[in-house]
């Protein structure tokens, strides 16, 4: 048992020695979440995008050097953390009007599972803020919004598009009209492969 615990530790060292923490702030209250940022990303298809479509994406990733693994029909991870890719050309790859969303793929340290956040935005209004008002004065590019909670009508979900779903989430805590403000995470264990959604 000891042999496989220190195989899998050294794996997860070796997984992150190239990794950046990254440091996310979900609530005024509570101390921020802390991430390790491999350097690789996911992006998630629009629900109508067509197989062509992907297809056509995939090819334009593979010739600018980026390979990529398929999660499921509608995420790609896109290996940039190997294949000496600059960053900075993200921005025109992922503009591509079949993405919904992307996210830079993190490591959680407490339990060494890899997650990115989706497109949802998981809100608490802080007593007497409206949600129309809040989304109004920052405007940003949100695509729908509800309460998910029918006991309590300050629980909403919003959901955006084409915008970092982190810095989105800040700027709603930064407005100071909510208690907080944290994405939807896909999470997928290093060595078991299955992928689930959490808050």
């Amino acid at each position: 048992m000891k042999h496989i615990l220190l195989t899998l530790y050294i794996a997860l060292v070796s997984y992150c020695a190239f990794a950046q923490t990254f440091t996310f702030k979900y609530s005024e209250n509570e101390d921020p979440l802390i991430f390790l940022k491999t350097g690789n990303v996911y992006v998630q298809f629009k629900k109508q995008t067509s197989l062509l479509g992907k297809e056509i994406f995939l090819k334009s990733l593979s010739d600018n050097g980026i390979e990529t693994e398929n999660i499921n029909a509608d995420i790609v991870k896109l290996q940039t953390s190997t294949s000496g890719f600059d960053h900075r050309n993200l921005s025109s790859i992922l503009s591509n009007e079949i993405v919904l969303c992307s996210s830079d793929e993190l490591i959680y340290p407490v339990d060494s599972t890899i997650q990115w956040a989706g497109n949802d935005i998981f809100v608490h209004l802080k007593s007497g803020v409206k949600i129309e008002d809040l989304l109004g004065s920052l405007s940003f590019p949100y695509t729908s919004y509800y309460n998910w909670n029918r006991y309590d009508d300050s629980e909403y979900i919003v959901s955006i598009a084409n915008y970092d779903a982190f810095e989105y989430a800040s700027m709603l805590l930064n407005s100071g009209n909510v208690e907080y403000a944290v994405p939807s995470f896909h999470r997928k264990g290093i060595f078991l492969q299955n992928v689930y959604r959490i808050l």
